[in-house]
């Protein structure tokens, strides 16, 4: 008589691998998924342990066993990996924080050969004392919409790779200590909507690439070191809202091409050496709230036909 084990059939045999395959395929996802939590955990605490995570002036759960959703300033959110639900960082909110320091290497690391911090949309460390040199891995965050790092004590130069996020939305860099030129591939940003790049040591000229910003509305440049003239390409942004190169040392004219620009509120030049006539096409701007020319080289009077700024509530002129 043969036993049913000797009458098992190729079927069998084939319905045995398959749930072999299925008890390890399960972990295996699981474990793929979990590894990017670890890695982000991970990242967090070398960010935690280098920007003084001790001192900090709130550091609730941090560098705990507590989910990192609950670590003070951290927002994550539920993404399928691979089959497997797990919790990835999408906010880091460390403004005004007491947070001291550089950026550890070990971050920059895990950005680029991890892909950690893939899902991040708002990395906001304003307002602290984080210095040493920006990361050009944080381009590589391409959820990323909100760059803020203002009021710190970073140094150098602005990394060209910061602009291989073409979907920033808000890149505010502001006092600091940066130097070096404006890079011209800052056009590339094409999303970018705000560029705040204001009190630092930036020099060189303003490069005419900014012009390919078309959704750009808030474009602040002022108390720098920048030389060279105003690019009449800027008059093509027109979303432009506020622009602001004051306290530089721009040379040349007013380009006649900013009368186009029918959204400005604000045009603040003062304190640069700018000279010729304030063009007549400026009456033209009928939304302009604040036209602020003063300590320049300017020639001449008031655009010849200002009516048309029905908005106007703060001029200043005087050289």
């Amino acid at each position: 008589m043969t036993s049913g084990f000797l009458r098992s059939g190729p079927s069998t045999a084939l319905r045995i691998v398959a749930l072999t395959i299925l008890m390890v395929a399960v972990p295996v996802r699981e474990s793929y998924g979990q590894s990017f939590q670890d890695l982000e955990r991970a990242a967090l605490v070398a960010l935690y342990d280098a920007l003084g995570g001790t001192s900090w002036t709130d550091a609730t759960n941090w560098n705990s066993a507590h989910p990192v959703g609950t670590w003070y300033g951290i927002s994550t959110n539920q993404f399928n990996i691979s089959g497997v639900n797990v919790d990835l960082v999408v906010g880091i909110n460390l403004q005004a924080n007491n947070l001291a320091g550089v950026f550890p290497a070990a971050l920059a690391t895990a950005i680029r050969d991890n892909n950690v911090f893939g899902q991040l949309q708002i990395l906001d460390l304003s307002t602290n004392a984080i210095s040493g040199s920006l990361l050009s891995e944080l381009g590589m965050l391409h959820s990323l919409t909100a760059l803020l790092l203002s009021e710190n004590d970073f140094s150098g130069t602005i990394p060209v790779g910061l602009t291989d996020n073409t979907g920033l939305i808000t890149l505010h860099l502001f006092n600091n200590n940066l130097t070096g030129g404006i890079p011209a591939e800052i056009g590339l940003i094409s999303s970018l909507q705000e560029l705040d790049l204001g009190f630092n040591m930036l020099n060189g000229g303003i490069p005419s690439e900014i012009a390919m910003l078309t959704n750009l509305n808030n474009l602040q440049l002022g108390s720098n070191q920048l030389t060279g003239s105003i690019p009449s390409e800027i008059g093509n942004l027109s979303a432009l809202q506020k622009f602001d190169i004051s306290q530089n040392q721009i040379g040349g004219t007013l380009p006649s091409e900013l009368g186009a620009l029918s959204n400005l509120t604000q045009l603040v030049f003062h304190s640069n050496m700018i000279g010729g006539l304030i063009p007549a096409s400026y009456g033209n701007l009928t939304s302009l709230q604040q036209l602020i020319l003063s300590d320049n080289q300017l020639t001449g009077t008031l655009v010849t036909d200002y009516s048309g700024m029905v908005n106007l509530q703060w001029v200043a002129l005087d050289n």
